[in-house]
């Protein structure tokens, strides 16, 4: 199915097709919020729709609203994705997402959606669609970039990969649901990381408020893994700098008693991952660029 985006630096959104409380047949558009761990759906647009209350019995932690657990009720909600049919649990929450589209965007399905359907998230052709790939075939011949996913599952809840900063190797959210890069300020003053400041950046807004930024286009690498290779790929972007991590480290469970997770430091947006041409993997647990063939040939035949 297609990815509808507002303009090149919106985030993702799929259109969605429901029956409303008057059994009207109604369109929405919802987005595709990698780094939320539920889905989603906006309280104030939640009025017309037949909702079903559940009861999950926990709180939730919802990424980018900060990290405080936030109490929220669960709701079911049955719709259509182009010939999908979904019947699916998502927290209602106070978010008033602003309303600039054709259709009114009533939430986000987060990475609960996109892992339990298997889906892939493809900037190379702008769709959202069923894994169809194996990882364990992939080879140089076929990937420019890759990095799996097992980390960020294991230890963060949302997709993540390594970057480096003047050599500094750090963690960054992979984040559909975010429009704009963004970076600790401690992890540049760590890395002694070069940067071009360009003045005040935007403002960010949380459950704990909203926080003003500084805006810097800073070089980093991407470190891409495939098999036991691992490469650097330099790269350039304008980030804005926060006063935190997006998530701090945390102390381990169970066998990795007394280590601790790596601090998130950064975080890549839907403009860059687009920019990218990445394809955000549910299903095979990884995030990829495939190579373009005609690219590769041309190398080849200059060579």
């Amino acid at each position: 199915m297609e990815l509808f985006q507002g303009n090149e630096n919106s985030a993702s959104f799929v259109k969605i097709e429901y029956l409303d409380k008057d059994a009207g047949e109604r369109c929405a558009l919802i987005m595709i919020d990698s780094c939320s761990e539920v889905s989603m759906l906006f309280e104030n647009m939640t009025e017309h729709l037949c909702l079903k209350r559940v009861k999950i019995g926990s709180k939730h932690v919802l990424n980018g609203l900060g990290n405080e657990p936030q109490e929220v009720k669960d709701v079911e909600l049955n719709f259509t994705l182009q010939s999908m049919m979904c019947h699916e649990v998502f927290c209602v929450c106070c978010v008033d997402y602003p309303q600039h589209f054709e259709y009114p965007v009533i939430g986000l399905l987060g990475n609960d959606f996109l892992t339990k359907h298997k889906l892939a998230l493809d900037y190379s052709d702008n769709t959202l669609h069923t894994s169809n790939v194996n990882p364990s075939t992939l080879s140089s011949a076929d990937c420019e970039y890759l990095f799996p996913m097992n980390l960020g599952n294991k230890h963060y809840r949302l997709p993540v990969i390594s970057i480096k900063l003047n050599g500094k190797e750090i963690v960054a959210g992979v984040d559909s649901g975010a429009t704009n890069n963004m970076i600790a300020i401690q992890s540049m003053a760590e890395s002694q990381v070069p940067f071009y400041y360009l003045g005040d950046g935007d403002t960010m807004v949380g459950s704990n408020g909203a926080v003003e930024t500084k805006k810097a286009i800073i070089p980093f690498c991407l470190v891409s893994v495939l098999g036991n290779a691992e490469k650097e790929m330099k790269e350039t972007a304008i980030f804005n700098i926060i006063p935190k991590y997006i998530i701090p480290s945390q102390k381990m469970k169970s066998s990795d008693e007394g280590q601790s997770t790596p601090p998130v430091e950064a975080l890549l947006g839907s403009s860059f991952i687009a920019s990218q041409g990445w394809v955000l993997d549910f299903g095979a647990n990884i995030i990829y660029k495939r190579k373009d063939k005609f690219t590769e040939l041309l190398k080849n035949k200059i060579a």
